[in-house]
């Protein structure tokens, strides 16, 4: 049998990322279920079909399993926004750099639906939520366009807002607004306000 560099054989190995995928799957079907709070770790062991000791021998509580869920999901979240700052580098307006990221959304937000959607409920104490990082990620992109730098606070802040409700929609909907769309409905908004 193969043998890692930490001594573990491979069938082990694979054994961990089976129990923890099970964990993780279960635990965000519970979360939409039943909600966070009421997730104990009994009912989550039993959906994973593991016991309480090999849930514990992974995590100390659902706390540190919902701050490593979170801060994986932000991790991936992260890489997405790296990638849109280098498409940013290149002076590309947010519409025309948008369409090298559809993929990367698609990815974190579409085919992870269930899991973003879970994470999104979850409070930890002394800690961001989810939307929270999302949206501050999203206001520091925002500082690298030049035509957002002249930006007054609440100018930005719509634009953010703007930026989580297509989020928000494409989360919902498990689909991307089509471009034409959100430009007609900003075109919308403005004529509320006879701009």
């Amino acid at each position: 049998m193969l043998v890692n560099g930490k001594g573990a054989t491979a069938m082990t190995d694979l054994r961990i990322k089976r129990t923890e995928r099970a964990i993780k799957q279960s635990f965000i079907e519970l979360v939409l279920q039943v909600g966070f709070e009421h997730v104990s770790i009994q009912t989550l062991a039993d959906a994973a079909m593991i016991n309480r000791q090999t849930f514990y021998a992974h995590y100390a509580d659902k706390y540190q399993l919902a701050e490593r869920l979170i801060a994986a999901f932000v991790e991936d979240m992260d890489q997405l926004f790296a990638k849109r700052m280098q498409t940013a580098d290149a002076k590309l307006n947010l519409a025309d750099s948008s369409a090298s990221l559809l993929p990367l959304i698609d990815a974190l937000y579409i085919q992870r639906n269930d899991e973003v959607r879970a994470l999104r409920t979850i409070v930890l104490p002394n800690q961001l939520g989810l939307d929270a990082a999302i949206q501050t990620r999203i206001t520091n992109i925002f500082k690298l366009y030049d035509s957002t730098k002249t930006l007054t606070p609440f100018q930005l802040e719509v634009d953010v807002a703007l930026v989580m409700t297509i989020l928000n929609h494409t989360i919902a909907t498990k689909q991307l607004p089509d471009l034409v769309e959100v430009q007609t409905a900003v075109k919308k908004v403005a004529r509320l306000f006879n701009v």
